[in-house]
């Protein structure tokens, strides 16, 4: 983590100015955004990525990194705020996941531990009243699997299910459903969503990782996967990693994969490489120090 400082310090000072920037000048960076079938939502933060859940993973990792390794609550609270007004649930919610991991990880008492959970829990819950419509994100899913509403990341998912089913166990084959190749699939006419605006622009088709794995290479494809990934965060680093750290990390890898391809997008995977860095950094200090903090200089 001390080999990353020097980068890190300029890419909190980059983000910072893209998400000032989006907030100053709106229609500026509205005009950046490329033309689209379905309506965008301009109203969240999205900085210099143009991306509202992009930025809220960049804000996550500065978020992390200043709370558990810098000890910088002050600067922590800009990138919480930025990461509550990029209005992302899904990266909202991972990051309360991996910040409950690393309280209970770190070396303190049992009613500091309380303390902070509890107040983390309450920021979380209040934030999920505000932002998040489950009634809605459930409509949309039932409406799409048996109506006429078009939500492409559950036809994405469950379309990839069905690819895997029919196709069982291979899938229907490398590029054909949920990557950059797979423009024109006949993959997509057999899932009866070929004709959507959203893949026909392949604007959408990204939206579900589980369902691009599912659909290409089928439920073995998905087992080889996540074995994969098990080992590569296992052997990365000269010591092997708890299995409790492996099994954490892959979780939130595969919690991530609902949303996002991230076995083949090089943002996310930047992303979790350096939640992986983070998380064996601060537990290997808590446990080699008896605390889970750097030494103020």
């Amino acid at each position: 983590m001390s080999d990353l400082e020097p980068a890190i310090k300029v890419f909190a000072f980059i983000h910072v100015v893209g998400c000032l920037s989006s907030l100053l000048f709106p229609s500026f960076f509205q005009g950046l955004l490329p033309s689209t079938t379905y309506e965008l939502d301009v109203s969240r933060l999205m900085g210099f990525s143009l991306n509202a859940n992009r930025a809220a993973a960049a804000s996550s990792v500065l978020l992390l990194y200043f709370v558990f390794y810098k000890r910088s609550l002050l600067t922590a609270s800009l990138f919480f705020f930025l990461l509550l007004f990029s209005e992302s649930r899904s990266v909202t919610f991972l990051v309360a996941i991996v910040f409950a991991f690393l309280i209970l990880s770190a070396r303190i008492s049992v009613p500091k531990k309380i303390a902070v959970a509890s107040f983390g829990i309450i920021v979380v819950l209040g934030f999920l009243s505000q932002f998040i419509a489950f009634e809605e994100t459930v409509f949309k899913i039932e409406n799409t699997l048996s109506g006429d509403l078009r939500y492409i990341r559950a036809a994405m998912l469950f379309g990839g299910w069905s690819l895997a089913t029919e196709f069982f166990p291979f899938g229907v084959g490398g590029g054909m459903f949920g990557s950059s190749m797979s423009q024109g699939s006949a993959a997509y006419v057999i899932i009866g969503i070929s004709h959507w605006s959203t893949v026909v622009d392949m604007t959408g088709v990204f939206d579900s990782g589980f369902g691009a794995i599912l659909g290409e290479y089928g439920f073995l494809g998905l087992l080889i996967y996540v074995f994969l990934v098990y080992l590569t965060i296992k052997y990365a680093l000269r010591a092997r990693r708890p299995t409790l750290q492996v099994l954490f990390l892959v979780f939130l890898i595969l919690y991530m994969s609902f949303f996002r391809t991230v076995a083949s997008d090089f943002f996310f995977s930047l992303y979790f490489l350096f939640l992986f860095l983070l998380i064996s950094d601060f537990c290997d200090r808590a446990k080699v120090n008896n605390h889970a903090y750097p030494p103020r200089p």
